[in-house]
């Protein structure tokens, strides 16, 4: 995934938030995050999702391998003509698109569950969540009041 933030432009950032003033905020609402001195705007986690996920399509090319013959010989002589590539390159694809798939569906599934923009959070609490943000450079995040 990291490749991917770089290329997209995209930091996923894991955030503690505490509230310690005497009054409830809404993240996103009344509370702003900075980059230094730019306000930075996090993105809602399908647009995450959708720029640093891996591409179930980059496996499709192991099919091919299944178009290649594959025999057995010995001295000389073909001792066998079992279909390997047939089987082995369509499993692998198979399997790779998968893994892939999941691991984006847990993605997505994770950044909604720590998603924290537009939660409330009371006087003295503490709160954690993951948000992304399209940032080029690498200034600490900050939150101020609105």
């Amino acid at each position: 995934m990291g490749k991917k933030e770089l290329n997209s432009g995209i930091k996923i950032v894991a955030v503690r938030v505490t509230n310690n003033t005497d009054s409830m905020h809404v993240i996103g609402n009344d509370i702003a995050f900075y980059s230094g001195l730019k306000e930075v705007f996090p993105l809602s986690p399908v647009v995450v999702k959708n720029h640093v996920k891996q591409s179930v399509v980059g496996y499709t090319p192991y099919f091919i391998g299944a178009l290649f013959k594959s025999s057995i010989t010995f001295n000389g002589r073909v001792v066998s003509n079992f279909p390997f590539p047939l089987i082995v390159f369509p499993c692998i694809a198979i399997g790779n698109l998968l893994v892939a798939n999941t691991a984006n569906s847990k993605l997505l599934k994770e950044l909604e569950d720590y998603d924290i923009m537009g939660k409330e959070i009371k006087p003295g609490e503490t709160i954690y969540g993951i948000i992304g943000v399209q940032n080029g450079d690498y200034s600490p995040l900050t939150i101020r009041k609105k």
